[in-house]
């Protein structure tokens, strides 16, 4: 309906730099996929995660969960754009992380003195089954 459409740009799949390129320069984001969920706060970015796909899962105060249903997504693209919700982003931080965790993981392996760690005297692979 929309391909003939220039508001509209259809992409299958996009390599990482070029979809976070495109993702940081947008108003928002919708549709059911994790990114919404997962790195959306860390942009300060709206997300709108349509049905039941990613129910359960934490969402940090930028995702609007709503159906699928015309009204509901257009309830929340309204929703999206109040004062109070954009004000809400303002402050927000990414309850999945800054992004930085494996440089953190390898500055604490680099940086721990395992000496002190107790080794097991047990090995589980020859423990007796009970």
């Amino acid at each position: 309906k929309y391909s003939m459409n220039d508001n509209f740009i259809f992409y299958k799949n996009l390599e990482r730099n070029i979809f976070m390129s495109i993702y940081k320069h947008s108003r928002f984001i919708i549709g059911n996929s994790s990114s919404g969920i997962c790195e959306s706060a860390t942009l300060k970015i709206p997300a709108i995660n349509v049905g039941l796909r990613q129910t359960g899962r934490y969402a940090d105060k930028n995702v609007i969960f709503c159906g699928a249903s015309f009204k509901e997504i257009g309830n929340a693209i309204k929703l999206l754009q109040s004062k109070d919700f954009q004000f809400q982003l303002k402050d927000i931080s990414n309850s999945y992380g800054d992004g930085s965790s494996a440089t953190k993981a390898y500055n604490l392996i680099k940086t721990h003195n395992f000496k002190n760690i107790i080794a097991k005297v047990e090995d589980p692979l020859k423990m007796e089954l009970l």
